[in-house]
């Protein structure tokens, strides 16, 4: 039993909620969701579980199917296309208003949640082992999102921030990284750059060039995102045919 319950803030819903929401976020393949297993798991009743679960079918990461069960959502290139256009249109303003608006504890926040990205960065080259490899994904998925969230904070408008967040929460739980640890590290890289050509915007208080920043940090995240649906579809027609007992080769004329 994890007994997650026994500590955090917010309400024992809410932690209950985020619990779950975390390990979608963290998935490596396809999650299946069990309110009788979570329950026990986490030391609470079905009740709160339910509604966790609920909350999320809402939000769009998980699908729930009558008389089968919950699962994580798949998307496809157009539910992929459709969510970073949402990001593209929203967080590009963010950046421009945070820029302008941004407050000196913000900005150290701000620069606090990059620091986090960068060593996390650095202590996935020295690691080997998958399963601190994952560990150090989650910690810098989390710190991911608190960067987004804090220029979304600083932009001044609760709205945007709610539907941005909301977003940025679906792309990272759908385009989890599945490369080699090599290319894995190099892909990651860059996206830190991209964060500190963000930051710098910000702190220089230039509104276009953070919008200019958070525009090439969408797209190329974008062009990561499909890439990686891509693959998974490939890899999934590949095993399809394997159960066959034929290579895709054999069918061509």
């Amino acid at each position: 039993m994890l007994n997650l319950m026994l500590s955090g803030s917010g309400s024992p819903h809410q932690r209950v909620y985020e619990t779950i929401r975390q390990r979608i976020l963290d998935h490596n393949g396809r999650v299946t969701l069990s309110e009788t297993n979570l329950a026990a798991e986490l030391g609470v009743s079905r009740t709160p579980v339910r509604e966790a679960i609920r909350r999320l079918a809402w939000e769009g990461l998980v699908r729930q199917i009558p008389k089968v069960g919950t699962f994580m959502q798949i998307p496809n290139r157009e539910d992929m296309q459709d969510l970073f256009e949402v990001r593209l249109a929203l967080e590009c303003l963010a950046a421009d208003r945070a820029a302008r608006f941004v407050t000196a504890p913000q900005l150290e926040q701000l620069g606090l949640h990059y620091q986090r990205m960068a060593e996390l960065i650095k202590q996935l080259e020295c690691v080997t082992d998958e399963t601190k490899q994952n560990l150090i994904l989650s910690d810098h998925g989390q710190a991911d999102r608190a960067f987004h969230a804090a220029i979304l904070l600083a932009a001044g408008n609760r709205r945007l921030m709610k539907i941005a967040h909301d977003t940025h929460m679906l792309t990272q739980a759908f385009a989890r990284r599945k490369e080699h640890a090599t290319g894995l590290f190099a892909s990651m890289m860059v996206t830190v750059l991209e964060h500190k050509n963000i930051l710098d915007a910000i702190l220089a208080r230039d509104p276009k060039a953070a919008r200019r920043a958070m525009h090439l940090h969408l797209r190329l995240g974008r062009q990561r995102a499909l890439r990686y649906i891509d693959l998974e579809n490939r890899q999934r027609v590949m095993q399809d045919y394997k159960h066959l007992g034929r290579s895709p080769g054999a069918y061509t004329e």
